[in-house]
């Protein structure tokens, strides 16, 4: 499973703070599998892809469900203090 999400800061969006990666059979019954912390500078001021993945051996799955944890609340450091930062996601690959 491999996840790239746009970071801007100029435009208050931050990659999320971490990703939780589920997997079912049915589409009802869903187990967590991996949580992937972002470990990317929050305060880099160009504009950039953050790749984050994860390698699984075995997993059968019909369904994935995928959880992006907002950055949440802007930085005082930032322009945009006090506000919700946004969170978009470029390209979600499953092999």
């Amino acid at each position: 499973i491999n996840l790239s999400f746009l970071q801007d800061i100029s435009s208050w969006i931050w990659a999320p703070r971490k990703v939780n990666i589920y997997a079912s059979s049915d589409n009802k019954n869903f187990t967590l599998i991996k949580i992937i912390l972002n470990t990317t500078n929050e305060k880099v001021e160009t504009i950039e892809l953050v790749n984050l993945h994860s390698i699984y051996k075995n997993i059968k799955a019909r369904f994935v469900k995928i959880e992006a944890e907002n950055f949440g609340v802007i930085p005082v450091w930032h322009l945009g203090v006090g506000n919700n930062a946004h969170l978009f996601i470029s390209e979600i690959s499953i092999k």
